[in-house]
């Protein structure tokens, strides 16, 4: 179920970086900040600034960005991140340049078709357009520049990665410091929900209800009915329902009263209750716990640590004053996220 995972900044940043890379738009006088002697355009902020909206919206369901997050609101959060997002791909595109990094046929020939698949989905060129304008405020000729740079920089840091060599020792060294990553529980679930189609809690004697009703599931699972004619028949939780209801997760992947259940080390095969989080009832089927075993996971290991260490490359790169960031603090704060 979509709505129990728990997503933090970090895993944003992950996906958002992944998706972004570096941008350098040449056509925009305005701008929000300086790397060394480059500018962090209006544009090419905006272009951060409406990704990182769009990962919160539908990942952490932000829509009022004067709500506290910490000790900020989620407006300021936001910017924030979208600055240091657009210092480090600035930092990257520059390197990429001084390295005489270029685009092949190949690659550009895919970034045309990138951009041809977007215009099909949604059904024309005026519409890309508005797609574009709408998500990140910038043009569709805007976007197309930027998002040449993105592969231009994205292919920079491949190279970099690339240079890097974990050895099998260090590898095993950091699954054994991370266990609780590869401890994973699988269950089933029966989700009554307590929540309107709007996310707002339901009344109080419409919550009672919703819990009766799963006490009542509850019986018919013990009595032994078939647990995935029961999740199609009940569930609200319809990204699960062809799969039975089930899951497979790791510590910090779900909300805590369903983890907790689920790794609780007296559990079982087998074993059902029922487990109230903020979305509602769950009646819950234990089906397994198991540790994944280092080899299954070597590579991926391998393919972390050389993420770590281009993390810190880029954190010693920032420190050249080369790369020093100076904000034009009245276009920063005269963006704001609508």
């Amino acid at each position: 179920m979509k709505k129990l995972w728990i997503y933090v900044i970090a895993a944003i940043l992950v996906v958002a970086l992944a998706t972004a890379g570096a941008i350098y738009y040449l056509n925009d006088n305005s701008y929000v900040a300086k790397v060394g002697d480059e500018k962090i355009t209006n544009t090419e902020y905006k272009f951060f600034l409406g990704l990182i909206k769009y990962q919160l919206m539908n990942q952490l369901y932000i829509t009022d960005w004067s709500s506290k997050v910490g000790n900020q609101t989620a407006e300021e959060m936001a910017k924030e991140y979208a600055l240091e997002m657009a210092r480090e791909h600035k930092i990257e595109l520059m390197q990429a340049k001084k390295n005489n990094v270029k685009l092949d046929k190949e690659e550009e020939k895919s970034l045309k078709a990138s951009f041809d698949n977007i215009i099909a989905q949604t059904g024309s060129r005026v519409e890309a357009e508005n797609t574009i304008k709408e998500q990140f405020g910038i043009s569709w000729s805007e976007y197309k520049s930027i998002m040449r740079d993105v592969e231009l920089a994205n292919k920079f840091k491949a190279t970099e990665v690339g240079k890097f060599n974990p050895t099998d020792d260090e590898a095993k060294a950091y699954y054994d410091e991370n266990k609780d990553n590869y401890d994973k529980a699988t269950v089933k679930h029966i989700l009554i929900s307590i929540l309107d189609d709007s996310g707002n809690k339901l009344p109080e004697d419409e919550q009672k209800k919703a819990e009766e009703k799963a006490k009542d599931i509850l019986e018919k699972v013990k009595k032994g009915e078939d647990f995935a004619a029961l999740v199609k028949e009940y569930s609200d939780d319809t990204a699960s329902v062809d799969d039975g209801g089930e899951y497979t997760f790791t510590k910090g992947m779900m909300v805590k009263e369903f983890e907790d259940w689920s790794f609780d080390e007296k559990r079982k095969a087998g074993d059902t209750d029922i487990v109230k989080t903020e979305y509602g009832y769950h009646i819950m089927l234990f089906v397994k716990r198991e540790m994944v075993p280092f080899d299954d996971v070597k590579n991926s290991i391998i393919g972390i640590l050389k993420e770590e260490s281009y993390s810190d490359l880029m954190e010693s790169w920032k420190q050249d004053s080369e790369f020093s960031i100076v904000k034009n603090e009245g276009e920063y704060n005269s963006i704001k996220i609508d």
